[in-house]
């Protein structure tokens, strides 16, 4: 640390001394950005490689959902597949990221069958060859029909169920199965993510850690005592390049949000609790829970049930008009 701050000093000498902690976080979040994004060394990570078969798993299914597909539409990105499926089944073994790569190559062949003869068609062939497994039905292309989709819509008044859902600060204290919270899970793990990446993770912070946690996070004083769920999202930048250095915050924020609306919908109560820590705060809060260094921290969320009746912040919300920009 002192030496970054001599290297900083010397290259910038015109630079106030209360400036030098932004020029440092900036080189920390350079470096960081070097280390853990899949853009340097894409093949040295386990997760770095997981990343690059979804990209290119999904980049095939848009192209087959198309209404229209190109004949061996995404040569390249068919290639780029078989290469780090290769390499990943040598350093990892075959997992289920594996298989869903074999299923799309496989959609991909059959969506081709009456020119089987071309070069790619061959490559991909011979890559399949030898593998047995059983085709993902959740991998590749599917159909959805209007009347499906207009009777989802109608199912639930999504107005008055988003009107209803504020940040609890009074628990009952009783404590939520884990089983209704990996219910949650589940219906939120159909949020959106970029080329259906899906760089989160969920910690369910237990007993012996909840109040070691919350003290860190320093924003529940008031209510702590009542809190008997926490969980912490995070989401991690070894699915993403350089370029998309915003891009696992973005979809974890998404999941956090899905997450939050899957509580509601089970009768849960949630109150967000912000992530972003002070440095020596955020390094305890990982030594705890064990958090790996790509993962970012997203938000912090206590889970309970809410009493009969409790005070609630009314949080004015701007309007469209501060919203909206027509260009």
């Amino acid at each position: 640390m002192r030496n970054v701050k001599k290297v900083i000093r010397k290259i910038f000498p015109f630079v106030r001394r209360k400036h030098y902690k932004i020029l440092i976080d900036t080189w920390r979040e350079t470096r960081w950005i070097y280390r853990h994004s899949r853009t340097y060394a894409p093949f040295d990570h386990r997760e770095k490689m997981v990343g690059l078969i979804r990209l290119n798993i999904h980049a095939l299914e848009k192209g087959l959902a198309l209404p229209e597909p190109r004949s061996f539409f995404g040569r390249e990105i068919v290639q780029r597949l078989i290469q780090v499926l290769s390499v990943y089944e040598k350093k990892f073994g075959i997992d289920k990221d594996v298989t869903n790569g074999y299923s799309i190559l496989r959609e991909y062949l059959d969506s081709h069958s009456t020119q089987s003869q071309d070069p790619l068609a061959k490559e991909i062939t011979r890559f399949l060859q030898g593998k047995n497994f059983q085709k993902n039905m959740e991998v590749g292309v599917g159909s959805l029909t209007r009347e499906l989709f207009i009777k989802s819509t109608r199912a639930v008044n999504f107005a008055d169920f988003i009107s209803t859902r504020h940040s609890v600060r009074d628990f009952t204290g009783q404590k939520v199965p884990d089983d209704l919270i990996c219910q949650a899970v589940d219906i939120a793990r159909n949020t959106p993510s970029a080329c259906n990446r899906q760089p989160w993770k969920i910690y369910l912070i237990g007993e012996e850690n909840r109040r070691k946690i919350l003290d860190l996070q320093g924003g529940s004083k008031g209510f702590l005592d009542a809190i008997s769920n926490l969980a912490l999202i995070t989401s991690t930048i070894n699915y993403y390049g350089r370029d998309e250095k915003s891009a696992h915050i973005i979809d974890g924020s998404m999941f956090a949000m899905t997450f939050m609306y899957a509580l509601h919908s089970l009768g849960l109560a949630t109150c967000p609790l912000n992530a972003s820590l002070p440095g020596k705060s955020e390094q305890a809060v990982r030594a705890l829970l064990g958090i790996s260094p790509p993962e970012s921290l997203i938000v912090f969320l206590a889970i309970g049930y809410m009493k009969s009746r409790c005070k609630i912040a009314k949080s004015e919300r701007i309007g469209n008009q501060s919203i909206i920009r027509r260009r």
